[in-house]
């Protein structure tokens, strides 16, 4: 287990990468596209393109699958976006780190939701002209999938701005049961539901007591 805790990989840039955390998040991305699939095949959830399966026995076992997920996969996505945000908030600075998050999620973000998820639903679907679904993503923007990554942009600004009003370490006090649920939240209630819901506060406690931990310990 000690040889786990520390491993690291070191990149060209002289920082330090934990392999164990790069292990972990492969994993879940695996079992997110494996939910997805169960969505395509069985009757639950929601998705551009379903081929609905007749077996009660399979629409059981997705659900099983796709409830799990739901209930710690993402939560345990938002753990780890904690944990790895203080240190690029410090080598960075506020203004850098802001910059550095609109590339990596903001830029994706918009891609996926003005074009990649508007022509994915005309595909799986055509029963209207292309022009009306990317219409559509201007009216009624859907994120789909990555309502994650919208939410992590949201959740990394505010993150800024409690550190700008806590700008000290943050001082060693008990995790209250109340904000554990909140590492085991993640994010919107319902998974892919309307950017304009709302972002939880459960989730946004998962991620300041998850940077907290990670900022005491000097996990990153």
């Amino acid at each position: 287990m000690a040889d786990v805790a520390t491993a690291v990989v070191a990149t060209t840039a002289g920082t330090r990468r934990r392999a164990y955390l790069d292990n972990l998040k492969v994993v879940l991305v695996a079992c997110i596209i494996l939910g997805h699939a169960f969505i395509t095949y069985a009757d639950i959830g929601e998705w551009m393109y379903r081929e609905t399966a007749s077996s009660d026995a399979f629409n059981l076992v997705a659900a099983i699958v796709v409830s799990m997920g739901s209930l710690f996969a993402m939560g345990l996505f938002f753990l780890i976006a904690g944990m790895l945000t203080p240190g690029p908030l410090r080598r960075k600075g506020p203004a850098g780190f802001l910059k550095d998050r609109a590339i990596r999620l903001g830029i994706p973000f918009l891609v996926y939701l003005l074009l990649v998820y508007p022509l994915a639903e005309w595909a799986g679907r055509r029963d209207k002209p292309v022009q009306e679904y990317l219409a559509g993503a201007l009216a009624d923007p859907d994120p789909g999938p990555l309502w994650f990554v919208g939410v992590l942009l949201v959740y990394s600004i505010a993150y800024v701005g409690w550190r700008s009003v806590a700008p000290g370490p943050p001082r060693a006090r008990e995790l209250r049961p109340g904000l554990l649920v909140g590492l085991a939240d993640g994010g919107f209630g319902g998974g892919e539901a309307d950017i304009a819901d709302g972002v939880s506060a459960g989730g946004v406690a998962g991620v300041r007591v998850s940077a907290q931990i990670a900022d005491k310990n000097d996990l990153v």
